[in-house]
């Protein structure tokens, strides 16, 4: 019985934080793109792989060409994506460390509380700008 309310809560924890890409601070499509990158679905090298579309040898990294192109690995843990990630981070006066996920990230980065409501955005705004172009 608690494992399933284990499963239950992270569920709706799931989903409320898949929930949050809808705030209408960007194009229908980028939001959408969010939102499939935070339900694991994005149409990665690696998940066409497995889903028998590409070759194997097909399958690696657009930018590094060293990993497999998994959602996490390309749009956080590639060295492409981390010197994105902490470039943008530094200009905004914040230090950045590689999460274990990119929900994580996601999470660590909408997790800020900020005072005045137009920064916010702008952060907000970065991040999914980051992602989309990523």
């Amino acid at each position: 019985m608690k494992d399933l309310q284990r499963n239950v809560s992270r569920e709706i924890e799931v989903d409320s934080l898949v929930s949050t890409v809808w705030m209408k601070i960007a194009p229908p499509k980028v939001e959408f793109f969010m939102w499939l990158a935070l339900l694991g679905k994005l149409n990665t090298r690696y998940r066409l792989y497995v889903k028998g579309i590409l070759q194997e040898d097909q399958s690696t990294c657009t930018f590094c060409k060293l990993q497999p192109e998994t959602l996490d690995h390309v749009l956080m843990s590639c060295t492409y994506s981390q010197q994105v990630w902490r470039l943008l981070a530094s200009e905004l006066g914040h230090s950045w460390i590689t999460p274990a996920s990119f929900k994580q990230h996601y999470e660590n980065w909408m997790g800020l509380t900020w005072r005045n409501a137009l920064r916010k955005k702008i952060w907000i705004s970065t991040f999914f700008a980051a992602t989309w172009t990523i």
